[in-house]
């Protein structure tokens, strides 16, 4: 499994996981402090202006340790809002050609097509054009391909604080004359595409916060959608009763209409401290689907202590019904924005977040120390050489050593989701034993660091070059790296 993330340092980063073997790589920077086949890993700014899309190509099939230097797609619309949110999605029927999606110069939801050549290693893109034109406002959208040649998608008109209430959908592929169109949730044609953006009132509506009680509007936020075995479209989202009561909802299409159902009628409020800053009222936990199996949800939500806990729900059918199984219970961090991997293997249930503490993407007030300190979690379950495995994995991170490099001491951070005994060793880069910080010592879950004074295990101090922190805990391990320059 390839994992890709942002560092709070701003470092673009990959790593990768064997499923079965539990050993996780050390960290890959594509590109360090970038705010503060062969794989391409794309990544932006955040509403920066006059930004573009980037990205990385790596030089070997299936290989994270070497890429090509970084490119950028070049295309954008007029406006000063930059390149955000890429979403690139592979052409439905082509294997070297991917529509990719983002929030263009003009706010608005804007797409290209990246055509690959092998040969000189190069995406060519096609100029840039708009996918949705409200009058007013900015889309927030989810994409997913859909297994009849359409590419879905699910938007609100603008942020929660300035749309009309309301949840859309409508998706884009190819008609039976050879040109593209939009389309409706039972795949009737509504237009070609012809240049021209889509209006929202030309799409379905899944959600009008109008009409739902009480009679106070309450505005939508897409969170995830998905298309099922059957062509069904999927959609998780939350609306918001109040500004400390956000609701999370899982909607599907069946016999020709969107069935809505309420989930969580109280998720808590916002993931940010609204009493500090720009207050952002609108940041829920988050909630997404498994996009194997759009009966199976993830979702986050506020706990009695002040933390956010994760939870597995499961319905056997409609969503009338639904069975609840925590993965953290009672924890005093902030676990959320759950993602499943697309493509997880079969007889797999899983999911990363985010754990730790942290505020919104970009609040200046918000002591760092505190609220920007997170790792990325895993929880698996699977079944191996015909045997069950019914105990999900136990769920841990180690941090980047600090400081890295070091001329001495260095601090070694982890995060264990519970209680657990755990091993610490350092390398060196031929594999041999240095140090043992920690021998099966028994942790308790949260946040624990250890000191490495960069010595031996006789304690003579170590020579300059790089060696490999190994956390092991419970049969799996983590590495990462860390140089030492006297």
């Amino acid at each position: 499994m390839y994992t890709g993330w942002v560092t709070r340092d701003g470092d673009i980063q990959v790593a990768e996981h064997g499923l079965f073997s539990g050993v996780t790589s050390e960290p890959v920077t594509l590109w360090p402090q970038f705010e503060a086949d062969r794989l391409t890993a794309f990544y932006s700014k955040h509403a920066m202006a006059y930004t573009r899309t980037q990205f990385h190509i790596s030089i070997n099939p299936w290989d994270i340790t070497s890429w090509h230097e970084r490119q950028s797609t070049n295309v954008n619309t007029i406006g000063s809002a930059g390149a955000t949110y890429a979403n690139p999605i592979t052409m439905p029927g082509e294997s070297d050609k991917v529509l990719l999606f983002w929030r263009g110069g003009n706010y608005k939801p804007n797409y290209s097509i990246g055509t690959y050549t092998p040969e000189s290693v190069l995406w060519h893109w096609s100029p840039a054009k708009t996918l949705i034109m409200p009058e007013t406002g900015r889309p927030y959208v989810r994409y997913a391909a859909s297994g009849d040649d359409r590419i879905a998608f699910a938007f609100t008109n603008g942020h929660p604080s300035e749309s009309d209430a309301k949840l859309y959908y409508a998706s884009i592929g190819e008609t039976k004359d050879g040109p593209y169109g939009y389309f409706r949730s039972d795949g009737s044609l509504i237009r070609l595409m012809d240049d021209e953006p889509l209006q929202p009132s030309e799409a379905d509506v899944i959600y009008n916060g109008a009409q739902s009680p009480p009679e106070n509007s309450t505005e939508a936020w897409i969170w995830d959608l998905a298309i099922d075995g059957n062509g069904r479209p999927t959609v998780v989202f939350a609306s918001f009763p109040s500004k400390t009561q956000h609701r999370y909802h899982w909607a599907r299409y069946e016999d020709g209409q969107w069935f809505d159902r309420v989930l969580v009628e109280d998720a808590g409020g916002s993931v940010a401290d609204t009493t500090i800053g720009n207050p952002q009222y609108y940041y829920s936990g988050g909630i997404t689907l498994d996009h194997t199996d759009t009966r199976i949800v993830y979702l986050s939500r506020e706990n009695e202590q002040g933390g956010w806990d994760l939870e597995q729900w499961k319905t056997p059918g409609d969503g009338s019904t639904w069975m609840v199984t925590p993965i953290t219970s009672g924890s005093p961090l902030d676990n959320m924005r759950p993602a499943v991997p697309a493509g997880r293997p079969a007889g797999t249930e899983m999911v990363l977040w985010m754990s730790g503490r942290y505020d919104y993407y970009k609040n200046p007030d918000a002591p760092n120390s505190y609220n920007f300190d997170t790792g990325i979690y895993m929880w698996v379950t699977h079944q191996l050489a015909g045997i069950e495995e019914t105990t999900p994995v136990r769920a841990f991170a180690l941090r980047q050593c600090k400081p890295n490099p070091t001329a001495g001491a260095t601090e070694i951070a982890f995060d264990l989701q519970a209680p657990a005994h755990v091993s610490l060793d350092v390398h060196d880069v031929a594999g041999r034993l240095v140090a043992n910080l920690l021998r099966s010592d028994r942790r308790p879950g949260g946040p624990s660091s250890v000191v490495w004074d960069a010595t031996d295990q006789r304690g003579h101090d170590v020579s300059s070059g790089v060696y490999f922190i190994r956390l092991s805990v419970d049969g799996q391990a983590v590495t990462s790296k860390v140089v030492v320059a006297r």
